[in-house]
């Protein structure tokens, strides 16, 4: 698909001309359905959100944005769709691992698998779980990560905490056994540029020291007192 230009900015990608992602952007199709829910802050977060990169590099998903998706009416329409088996990717005590195959192939049928998504920063995400009674209700699914993030332009709070499009990733790579490499180049792509334009203290509006890589950060005393996910 090509991207839609309207003069320095790109509507497809949501990025600057100049940074244009779209070349890097080739939509393919799986069997399995996914419904990133995404926060309104997220959403805001245009350029860099991988929520909405892995939307485009995915042929047969969607995004719904909201915090409270109790009575979202797309949503109530998706999950009680029979052709639908919905399940949603979030960690959790009761969640079945792909990876070790406590959820596969078998578990779908000839039906279609849907697999929710929560897009938002991990507190964000922990407050979509507890008030959407419908998606927290559904079957979880999770995975073995293999390594931690690469996306080095944000703070994980914890090394099992991936990037939107790194979970998605991952998951479909346990899943399906089989690699979707592409949806990790859209990402390596951002943050190439990301931390070139971080490093270049002549542009305006950056920071006023260089960039300091993930591993020489300090990591965040709140999230060592805080528990990162929502487990009823």
């Amino acid at each position: 698909m090509a991207s839609t230009h309207l003069g320095r900015y790109c509507y497809r990608c949501m990025r600057a001309s100049v940074c244009c992602l779209c070349s890097f952007i080739t939509p393919q199709k799986t069997d399995i359905c996914f419904a990133i829910l995404m926060h309104p802050k997220e959403a805001r977060k245009s350029k860099n959100g991988t929520g909405r990169l892995a939307h485009l590099a995915l042929k047969n998903s969607i995004i719904i944005e909201g915090v409270d998706f109790t009575q979202n009416e797309a949503v109530n329409q998706l999950i009680n769709n029979d052709t639908y088996v919905p399940v949603v990717l979030y960690p959790g005590g009761s969640a079945l691992n792909v990876t070790r195959g406590e959820f596969g192939p078998s578990n779908v049928a000839c039906r279609q698998l849907l697999v929710f998504v929560i897009d938002g920063t991990w507190p964000c995400a922990k407050k979509m779980m507890k008030l959407s009674s419908n998606i927290n209700s559904l079957k979880r699914v999770c995975f073995d990560p293999g390594s931690t993030s690469k996306f080095a332009i944000k703070q994980q709070p914890s090394p099992l905490c991936l990037s939107t499009i790194e979970a998605i990733y991952m998951f479909l790579n346990s899943f399906k056994a089989k690699s979707y490499d592409h949806l990790l180049e859209i990402q390596k792509q951002v943050v190439e540029f990301q931390v070139k334009c971080a490093n270049d203290l002549s542009l305006p509006g950056y920071r006023k020291s260089v960039y300091k890589p993930e591993n020489q950060k300090n990591p965040s005393k709140k999230y060592l007192k805080r528990k990162i996910f929502f487990d009823p």
